[in-house]
């Protein structure tokens, strides 16, 4: 009897395996066009997570778990009970990537075919998260669950602010008195005021990007259309290093891991790279869009990324040699970011006109992986954390969820009710 149940559980993952996919050959873990288990992956610094949909069947003895490291090949890693439906693992380390799948054990030596892969990049991250009406800059855990205790208050107008992951030092910009202002947790907020005006420049400063290999630091201002790069001879000390113009205006940088710097130029209806030379920069300015604005995520990794005209709603792959092309067309976008390793992006749009906002994910080519309704009427900021892939949206309405964490697979994960009007966020790596 036993033998015949052991038979017949094969014959029924075999038959799910091929009803899902009709024709289509299986040709093993790498496969990536079925699932029996519906697998899911996140991280907790260095705990990593794994879960999954039971099987239902009385012959079942348990889950098997492979796992690689670095592509360097799937090995049988760990084996757990049928009864449980996730598996912890402890035994990893920061900057590795790490792949996982499983199958379902009847025997010893009789397994089913397995799951699809997943992966993830393990580290210790925080959300740092902008409250514009408390004037509050709240520390949340990497799931955005809660606050670690950590925060500034009374904090002047702020246009922008990004931190310094190696030294922890944060800056941020005085809208109102127009200066850069550095918060060191612990120490009274100190405003620079060099004698030869360093951080006295600005006319309108929109924007402020921490270049952590370089150790430099890009400042856009909307008004003036400058763009200023500043250098830090020693922790704490910078001076300026380049001044660049736009010739329209400058409102949101990035900077590509090949230190290349993309601002949008909206006034121009362009976006603008620029190259380091020996000498000077290389500007290039791409243009085509519509004067309804642009929504830009770059592919730092890929020397890339992706344009939205928001306007039109068309959404563009642009390269330093102009749009490549047109992938996709999506409604009334306001954010948009890249999942670093895979380059798909993330978009969050009311595309279909309800009055909510959804999460749609697309690849590179255009095709939406999938859509899905965050439930959030007046979100304000979305990003991703590159090391476990998770999303984090902020939200100003008061009824709903003011930050919510969704996994790369769109599921909601955690949410925080304590802020009041979360306006930016930034996503860093802790040591």
């Amino acid at each position: 009897m036993n033998n015949i149940n052991s038979n017949l559980f094969v014959v029924i993952i075999l038959a799910m395996i091929n009803i899902s996919c009709g024709d289509r050959e299986i040709t093993g873990p790498d496969d990536g066009g079925i699932s029996l288990f519906d697998l899911k992956v996140t991280s907790i610094g260095l705990i990593v997570i794994l879960s999954w949909d039971a099987i239902d069947n009385s012959d079942l003895i348990g889950y098997k778990i492979y796992r690689q490291i670095n592509e360097n090949g799937f090995a049988g890693f760990d084996s757990v009970v049928s009864e449980e439906i996730s598996f912890t693992d402890l035994t990893v380390q920061v900057d590795k990537v790490y792949d996982y799948y499983i199958t379902a054990k009847l025997t010893d030596n009789i397994e089913s075919l397995p799951s699809d892969t997943v992966q993830i990049i393990p580290g210790f991250t925080t959300t740092w998260v902008l409250d514009n009406s408390t004037r509050i800059l709240s520390e949340l855990t990497h799931d955005v669950a809660h606050k670690t205790g950590k925060f500034f208050d009374n904090l002047p107008f702020v246009t922008a602010f990004d931190i310094d992951e190696n030294s922890g030092y944060i800056y941020l910009l005085n809208g109102s008195a127009k200066t850069l202002m550095l918060y060191v947790e612990g120490q009274e907020p100190a405003t620079f005021t060099n004698p030869d005006s360093t951080f006295t420049l600005f006319d309108d400063p929109s924007d402020i990007d921490y270049d952590s290999v370089e150790d430099d630091m890009w400042i856009a201002d909307g008004l003036s259309g400058n763009i200023y790069r500043y250098s830090q001879t020693k922790p704490g000390e910078w001076v300026l290093a380049d001044s660049l113009n736009t010739g329209g205006s400058a409102d949101v940088g990035q900077i590509a891991d090949n230190g290349d710097y993309w601002v949008i130029n909206s006034k121009g209806k362009s976006v603008e790279i620029y190259q380091k030379r020996n000498t000077g920069y290389n500007r290039i300015n791409i243009r085509g869009f519509s004067s309804g604005g642009i929504l830009l995520a770059l592919d730092k990794k890929r020397a890339r990324a992706y344009a939205v005209d928001i306007g039109t709603g068309a959404v563009s792959v642009i390269t330093a040699t102009g749009v490549q092309s047109t992938i996709s067309v999506i409604d009334k976008a306001i954010s948009a970011a890249v999942e670093p390793e895979s380059g798909d992006l993330w978009l969050l749009a009311d595309d279909d006109g309800d009055g909510g906002y959804d999460l749609i994910k697309l690849y590179d080519t255009g095709g939406r992986i999938f859509e899905i309704d965050t439930g959030l009427s007046q979100p304000t900021w979305m990003g991703v954390n590159s090391y476990n892939m998770n999303v984090v949206v902020l939200n100003r309405t008061f009824d709903e969820p003011k930050a919510t964490t969704f996994d790369k697979l769109g599921n909601s994960i955690n949410t925080f009710e304590s802020l009041t009007e979360p306006v930016r966020a930034r996503i860093v790596k802790l040591d």
